[in-house]
C-alpha cells in the first residue's frame, strides 16, 4: 500500500449516489476515485470532455425565504409583504472558471542604509524589485440570459459549497431552470481580456506589469433563487432571495425597460460525469481507492496509466542509490526534450540547467511557486541521478496525483514565468517533449524540510505536503 495524504477538505464538493447500492456519497472537487462507505464498492469518476454541469439545491423553503424579505423590510422601515406576493423558484446558471494566474510586477521602493563614510548618517536609495507569482484563479460569471436583479457572480462560496451533478432527478419540485445563454468561448475571451486590463489599472512608472491566465477550465453551476414579485401598494416590487442562505440579495422597485433579449440563444451541450469500475484491466483486481493517475497492480504487477499517451514509457523507475526505511518516495514526471530546447532552457533557467530532461513533481503541492522551485532544482540535478526499473511499490511511495496532462501544462507555465523574469518576451511556449517517464526519488524529513537522500541537495518544505 502506498503513502496516503492526510484527509483535507478541498473546495466545493459533489453529492452523488453509489451506483452499487444507491447510498449517498460526497466527493471533493478533485474527486477521482472513491469507495462507497455503505457497500465498499470501488469506482472511478471520469470527467467529460465537454464542461460538466452541477446543481446546488435550495436549503430554505418558501416561508423561510419570505421571512428573510420581511426582516429586510423591517430593518429598513418599509411595509411588510402581504398575500399578493407571487413566487418564482428558479435555477440560474453560472460559468465557473478555474485556472492558474501568473503575475509579474516590477516596482520601485525606498531602501534606507547607514553609511560610515557619512558619519553613520541614514541615506535613502531608490531600488527596483521584481515580483513574480503563480496562484490559483477561480471566478463565476453569469451564464444565463439577462434577468434583472440576479447577482452577476456567486462569489467566493463557489469554492466550498456542495453541488450535485445536473440532472432532471436532482431538480427540486416547483423550480424552473433557466437555459444557458452564453457560450463558453465568449466567456473565456472575456476573462482573458479582463485579466489583461489589470496591467493597465495596476500600472506603475516602470511600465512592466504582466498578468496572464493559463488553461482555464469551465463548468456550469445552477444556483437556486426565490423571486417574489408584488404589484400592490401603488407600485412594483421584486425581491430576490438566495436559495441556500435565505438572505435577500436584491430589491427592485422598477425594472429596466431596455431590451436585453438575445436573438442568439445557443444550445449548450453539457458533459455528464461517468462512473466506471476501478479495476486492473489485466486481471480484474480492484485498484486502491485513492486518487492516482498511475498504478501497479498488486496482484499481477501490471503497469496501469489512466491517461493514454504514446510518449509515456509503461514502467516505473526509481533512483539506484539506496534509501533508508524512513525515506518517503516522491514521484516525478521526467520529460525528455530536444537538443535545441535543452540549450534554450539552459539559458532560460540561469545557466545551471545542463540536462536534456525537464522534471515536474507528480504529487500535489498547493503552492505553485514552491512547485516551480522544486522543478528547477530537480531538473538541474537530474543528470546526477541514475534510474532503474521498479516492478513493486511499497508503503513509502507517494501517489501520483498530478496527471501527465497537468504536468505538461505546469511545464509551459514555469517556462513562461522564466521568460518574464529574463525579459525574453511574453509569448506562450508550446512544450513539446520527445518522451516521458515516471520515476520516484527518496526524500527524508529534516526539521522543516524534505531533503533528497541521493545528492543531499534537493529540498522542499514539509508543510507543502497535505
Amino acid at each position: 500500500m502506498m503513502m496516503i495524504p492526510k484527509n483535507r477538505k478541498a473546495s466545493f464538493y459533489i453529492g452523488m449516489t453509489c451506483p452499487g447500492c444507491g447510498g449517498e456519497l460526497q466527493l471533493e472537487d478533485d474527486f477521482f476515485v472513491t469507495s462507497c462507505p455503505h457497500c465498499g464498492s470501488i469506482f472511478r469518476i471520469e470527467l467529460p470532455d465537454l464542461p460538466p454541469a452541477y446543481l446546488i439545491q435550495a436549503k430554505v423553503n418558501k416561508p423561510e425565504a419570505r421571512f428573510g424579505i420581511n426582516k429586510y423590510l423591517k430593518e429598513n422601515n418599509l411595509p411588510l409583504t402581504n398575500s399578493s406576493l407571487q413566487l418564482k423558484q428558479l435555477y440560474y446558471p453560472f460559468w465557473k472558471i478555474d485556472a492558474v494566474l501568473l503575475r509579474y510586477r516590477k516596482k520601485k521602493y525606498e531602501a534606507i542604509v547607514v553609511e560610515e563614510s557619512r558619519y553613520n548618517q541614514e541615506v535613502s536609495y531608490e531600488r527596483e524589485r521584481e515580483e513574480i507569482s503563480l496562484s490559483p484563479y477561480m471566478n463565476t460569471i453569469s451564464a444565463g440570459n439577462y434577468f434583472e436583479g440576479i447577482p452577476p457572480s456567486l462569489g467566493l462560496r463557489a469554492e466550498y459549497i456542495k453541488m450535485e451533478p445536473y440532472s432532471s432527478d436532482n431538480i427540486q419540485e416547483d423550480f424552473d431552470t433557466l437555459p444557458v445563454g452564453k457560450q463558453w468561448e465568449d466567456i473565456r475571451k472575456n476573462i482573458l481580456n479582463k485579466v489583461e486590463l489589470i496591467d493597465n489599472i495596476d500600472q506603475n512608472e516602470l511600465g512592466s506589469n504582466k498578468t496572464r491566465i493559463f488553461y482555464p477550465k469551465a463548468s456550469i453551476v445552477y444556483f437556486p433563487y426565490f423571486i417574489f414579485e408584488s404589484y400592490t401598494n401603488g407600485g412594483f416590487h421584486r425581491y430576490i432571495v438566495d436559495g441556500v442562505s435565505g438572505r435577500m440579495v436584491n430589491h427592485l422597485s422598477h425594472l429596466d425597460d431596455t431590451d436585453h433579449s438575445s436573438f442568439d440563444n445557443p444550445q449548450i451541450k453539457f458533459g455528464s460525469l461517468r462512473v466506471s469500475a476501478h479495476r486492473c484491466p489485466t486481471c480484474g483486481e480492484d485498484l486502491p481507492a485513492v486518487k492516482s493517475f498511475v498504478y501497479i497492480c498488486r496482484n499481477c504487477d501490471t503497469f496501469i496509466s489512466l491517461e493514454k499517451n504514446s510518449l509515456l514509457e509503461e514502467q516505473v523507475f526509481i533512483t539506484e542509490s539506496p534509501s533508508n526505511k524512513n525515506d518517503k518516495m516522491f514521484p516525478f514526471w521526467a520529460f525528455k526534450i530536444s537538443e535545441t530546447d535543452s540549450k534554450y532552457l539552459k539559458n532560460m533557467f540561469g545557466g545551471i540547467y545542463s540536462s536534456d530532461y525537464l522534471i515536474v513533481p507528480a504529487f500535489k503541492m498547493p503552492n505553485f511557486n514552491a512547485m516551480y522551485r522544486l522543478t528547477k532544482r530537480i531538473s538541474s540535478a537530474f543528470p546526477h541521478l541514475k534510474l532503474k526499473n521498479s516492478e513493486k511499490w511499497g508503503h513509502r511511495f507517494y501517489w501520483v496525483n498530478v496527471s501527465l496532462t497537468d504536468a505538461m501544462m505546469y511545464a509551459e507555465i514555469f517556462i513562461q514565468r522564466e521568460k518574464y523574469a529574463k525579459a525574453k518576451g511574453d509569448d506562450i511556449t508550446t512544450f513539446d517533449p520527445q518522451e516521458v517517464k515516471l520515476f520516484f526519488a527518496p526524500f527524508r524529513p529534516e526539521n522543516y524540510f524534505y531533503v533528497d537522500s541521493v545528492l543531499n541537495a534537493i529540498t522542499f518544505e514539509k508543510n507543502l505536503i497535505p
